[in-house]
């Protein structure tokens, strides 16, 4: 995806906090020295997506080290509405994770968790710890991980998320597919029980396919799968 999509040369960094060092005319509520983070993804605020406050579907958006030059540079110049006021308690390595954190709180928010759900993430990458994390706040009597890496899944037990072993997890009231690996998603939906609910988070680097018999469990089974991106700019 990154390969397809940034062009070089390009500034990456699309994770970013900093200090105010100069504002535009007119700007309101944010001044010069102020500590702030914000979002990565500059929409056009006047389409329905944007006006309707789902401005991380617009689709003009221009990603901030992805599409333009982004915050591996001295200064960096963004829309008013994408900044957020960091409060003084919050160091700049925490607040570096706000905009991920956002994205792992929009894909939990959309699985609806219910209180003493078993929820799986696939991908124990930084967004998928953080989903974990969530998901566990949201009620989850079960939280666990899936990995390919052996380092990921060791770093994932650090903060109390194992690896999902179905002989002693039972099968799964929600996951997360976060890797966007075609196999991974066949083997997420085996592990789903009836009336289950995936989230699709992962970006793919090729085709999702899916094998009949997984199509079918789909359908047997009345699994719910729905999309996310990004993180959202109102409260749903």
């Amino acid at each position: 995806w990154s390969q397809k999509t940034i062009k070089t040369p390009m500034t990456i960094g699309h994770e970013y906090v900093g200090v105010v060092a100069e504002v535009g005319p007119g700007v309101r509520n944010i001044k010069v020295g102020d500590r702030v983070t914000g979002e990565g993804h500059i929409a056009c605020g006047h389409c329905r997506n944007c006006l309707s406050g789902n401005g991380h579907l617009c689709k003009e958006t221009v990603g901030v080290g992805v599409n333009r030059d982004g915050a591996f540079a001295e200064y960096l110049a963004v829309d008013i509405r994408n900044l957020i006021l960091l409060p003084d308690d919050l160091s700049y390595a925490c607040a570096s994770l706000v905009e991920p954190g956002a994205v792992a709180r929009a894909a939990v928010r959309r699985l609806e968790v219910k209180l003493g759900d078993t929820v799986v993430v696939w991908g124990a990458g930084p967004i998928g710890l953080i989903a974990a994390a969530w998901a566990k706040r949201a009620g989850a009597g079960i939280v666990r991980v899936v990995d390919i890496s052996e380092e990921k899944l060791a770093f994932a037990k650090k903060f109390g998320f194992e690896a999902y072993d179905e002989a002693r997890d039972g099968l799964c009231d929600c996951a997360i597919e976060g890797t966007g690996a075609p196999q991974a998603l066949c083997n997420l939906i085996k592990s789903m029980k009836p009336h289950s609910r995936v989230i699709l988070m992962g970006n793919p680097a090729r085709d999702m396919t899916i094998t009949q018999s997984v199509y079918s469990q789909i359908l047997r089974r009345e699994i719910t799968l729905r999309g996310t991106w990004n993180s959202s700019y109102n409260s749903q």
